[in-house]
């Protein structure tokens, strides 16, 4: 089955939102192998983040049953990595670099936050001289 929308979809992240049952988000790709059962498109969701939904785990492969399709929809890009204010790598960061530290909710990916961080710790103690005869 050749459908117009998840064709446009293809590769790219998208959310699956059914209210009454469960909200998430993963790539939509397309099965070469051909595997389609009953009812089943030919297209799959590599689960990457989960609100909610009782049965669904990161990582599951569900295959889209055309009932399925109007449930789905274009996303933004995922969060790749949570960072809690109160942890005491954030704080160091935080420290450091002031008002020009990244928030949680714009850190978007882990690697400019390993160097900024490894930044941080080299860092810190002229940071803290500073301070003192400042």
């Amino acid at each position: 089955m050749k459908n117009e929308k998840l064709e446009l979809l293809l590769n790219k992240v998208i959310e699956y939102n059914r209210p009454d049952k469960c909200k998430f988000r993963g790539f939509l790709y397309k099965d070469t192998g051909g595997y389609s059962e009953e009812g089943e498109t030919g297209y799959f969701i590599k689960v990457i983040e989960v609100d909610f939904g009782t049965d669904i785990a990161v990582n599951d492969k569900l295959y889209l049953k055309e009932e399925w399709v109007e449930y789905v929809t274009a996303s933004d890009k995922p969060k790749l990595m949570r960072v809690k204010r109160d942890s005491l790598h954030y704080k160091l960061v935080k420290y450091v670099l002031g008002d020009k530290a990244p928030t949680p909710k714009t850190m978007q990916n882990g690697c400019p936050y390993f160097w900024l961080l490894l930044f941080s710790v080299l860092t810190v103690t002229f940071v803290v001289l500073w301070q003192v005869f400042v």
